[in-house]
């Protein structure tokens, strides 16, 4: 797991949010005034045990209890996003999961076979920048 950052923007590594059962990283950016924001980098492997899932969950909750949070990352779940349905139980754990962060999901095309397996979720509407999906080259 990498998050690569200009040289000229300061961070934070925030160890205190990661734990070692899970794929991340956790950085804290300041922007000019001085406002924090968490950027978080999470990989869910698909199938994943029930004690790595519930590791993610508990890292997106101390993020968003610490403040303004981006995460972002493939989760490898297929939950239905225009109408916010889970297939299953821990789409369902997730889903209430990002419902208790006050989280919004902003990829709106899908980024695996037919279904939106990467996530870009951030707790404070109008603090990122819009993504376009654009198709790959070749």
């Amino acid at each position: 797991m990498a998050l690569l950052v200009k040289e000229e923007i300061n961070i934070v590594v925030r160890k205190d949010i990661s734990s070692d059962k899970v794929e991340s990283v956790w950085v804290e950016l300041r922007n000019t005034k001085g406002q924090k924001t968490l950027v978080g980098i999470i990989y869910r492997p698909p199938n994943c045990s029930g004690e790595v899932g519930n590791g993610i969950k508990q890292e997106i909750r101390d993020a968003c209890n610490k403040g303004i949070s981006a995460i972002m990352g493939n989760f490898n779940l297929h939950i239905d996003w225009a109408s916010q349905i889970s297939h299953n139980a821990v789409e369902e754990e997730f889903l209430e999961c990002i419902w208790d962060g006050f989280l919004d999901q902003y990829v709106e095309e899908p980024t695996g076979e037919h279904t939106i397996l990467d996530w870009i979720l951030c707790n404070e509407k109008g603090s990122l920048p819009i993504w376009l999906h654009e198709t790959p080259w070749g």
